[in-house]
Order: C-alpha cells, then structure tokens, then sequence
C-alpha cells in the first residue's frame, strides 16, 4: 500500500486548494534539520499543477538553508508559482534580493490575484493559435 506524503506529516505542510489553486503551507520553521523533510512534500503537493501558492505565513524562521531550498523549490515551478510570506520573513527575501527571483505575496489573497494576472500555459496556447 502506497501512502501519500501529505497525510503521511500534516503536522509539516497543510495542503488544500483554494479557487483552484494548491496551496501548500508550510507549518513549521524551515531550517538545515526541517528542509529535507519539507522539499519531498512540498513536490509532492505541486505535482504537475500549472499554479501553485506556497504558504509561509505559519513559519517564523528560516535559515540560509531553508532559505535555499524555499527559492530552488520556487524556481522548479516556476512563473506560476507564488510564496506568500508574513512581515519579518518577507523583509528577509527583500533585503536578500529573492524578491527578483520569485514572485512574494502578502497574503494568499493577494498571490491569487498575481497568478490571475499571469496567462496559464493553456491560455497562452490558445491565444497562440487563435492567431
């Protein structure tokens, strides 16, 4: 039996989709002993989704480590994928100039609306071809 990684730890990463969007939150503080546990989860909950949010509004520390893993995990995604962050870890992408490599938001509200502004691939397609 083959169990999933997302109710195998939900005390590490909540997962849900909110208006059709996954959404990860990551529940603990991201550091050189948590990254390694979080990545796998994390990949598992973005699957082969187009849009996907992540969650660290419940995270109130993160190390150079976690730092790194948040930021490759990021880029893996992509442009469609958006870390919502609250005041103090979201300065800390700012000052470190993270903020050039992935997309922040304040809230999950607000990621939503920056991933709304941003075509899907298929909407990109179809306008493509309806040229």
């Amino acid at each position: 039996m083959q169990v999933d990684a997302l109710t195998e730890r939900p005390d590490l990463v909540h997962v849900c989709d909110v208006s059709g969007v996954r959404v990860a939150s990551i529940l603990i503080d991201v550091d050189v002993d948590s990254a390694d546990r979080v990545l796998p989860l994390l990949q598992n909950a973005a699957g082969d989704r187009d849009e996907f949010i992540l969650s660290l509004q419940c995270c109130d520390f993160c190390d150079s480590y976690g730092l790194a893993m948040i930021i490759a995990f990021a880029r893996q995604i992509g442009d469609r994928c958006v870390v919502t962050a609250g005041p103090r870890l979201r300065s800390i992408f700012e000052l470190r100039g993270f903020n050039a490599v992935v997309k922040l938001a304040s809230t999950v509200a607000d990621a939503l609306m920056l991933l709304k502004a941003v075509p899907t691939h298929s909407s990109a397609y179809a306008m493509e071809r309806s040229r």
